[in-house]
């Protein structure tokens, strides 16, 4: 499932937080986004670390990760979203 999809899924339930990790040049980017019920993707923060792994630590647990879809923007790794 790619993350449009999962925001599309989500569309009309409460808020849901995500973490998108994307692939730079010379390491990784984590961004904190919230989903409102009406499909607004809002960031929160983005992080920047040294590799795929520390990227992963920066998510929290008990989230459902979705890998990249060909149909992705490019540099976007896998996506985690929590659903409680």
């Amino acid at each position: 499932m790619t993350f449009a999809i999962a925001v599309h899924y989500l569309k009309g339930g409460p808020p849901v937080e995500a973490w998108a990790i994307y692939e730079g040049h010379d390491r990784y980017f984590v961004r904190h986004l919230v989903i409102s019920p009406s499909g607004r993707v809002t960031p929160r923060r983005t992080e920047h670390v040294s590799s795929l792994e520390r990227a992963r630590e920066r998510v929290p647990a008990g989230t459902r990760r979705y890998p990249r879809d060909d149909g992705d923007e490019d540099g976007l790794v896998e996506t985690w979203v929590a659903l409680d």
